[in-house]
């Protein structure tokens, strides 16, 4: 992206980013550190939603209430490895409705951090707040795909203040 890159080499074979503990913070800074120095062009979710097929491709951000569906952490290696298979009815997933269009986003535990992070997607009431930059893969007139690509929980004054 935009010549950036970052030097994983460290950090040895890994299935899951959850397998790192404590060498996951130096990971982690140096995706932020990344991130700070390419310039990513975004639109609204809601946007690219009302330009239907146009949309394949684009980079959307996004800030929505969105259900859960399958997402337990996985308890080996290989729970991880096969946790993603191509099918929603399964998958694991994040899901809104806006507009009368359907948008899902699978989540491949593999990318999730930490067991407080699992807790996130794993809400007793089946929702949560979600926000970030996500691929649109395909759009028709009742569903969108989107492969997020940065997600968490959305930023808020305390966040700010603490973090600067």
């Amino acid at each position: 992206m935009s010549g950036a890159s970052l030097n994983l080499s460290q950090y040895g074979e890994f299935v899951a980013l959850h397998e790192l503990g404590w060498e996951l913070g130096g990971l982690m800074a140096g995706y932020k550190r990344l991130l700070e120095h390419i310039e990513l062009k975004s639109i609204p979710l809601a946007n690219a939603l009302s330009r239907g097929s146009e949309a394949r491709g684009w980079i959307v951000s996004f800030d929505a209430r969105f259900r859960t569906k399958n997402i337990d952490m996985p308890q080996t290696t290989e729970g991880y490895r096969t946790a993603v298979r191509g099918d929603l009815r399964t998958d694991p997933h994040i899901y809104v409705k806006l507009t009368g269009v359907k948008v899902s986003m699978v989540i491949d535990p593999r990318w999730i951090t930490t067991t407080t992070a699992f807790v996130q997607f794993r809400p007793s009431s089946g929702q949560n707040q979600f926000a970030g930059l996500g691929i649109v893969n395909a759009v028709d007139g009742q569903s969108m795909s989107v492969t997020p690509l940065v997600i968490g929980l959305p930023s808020n004054p305390f966040i700010e203040a603490f973090y600067g």
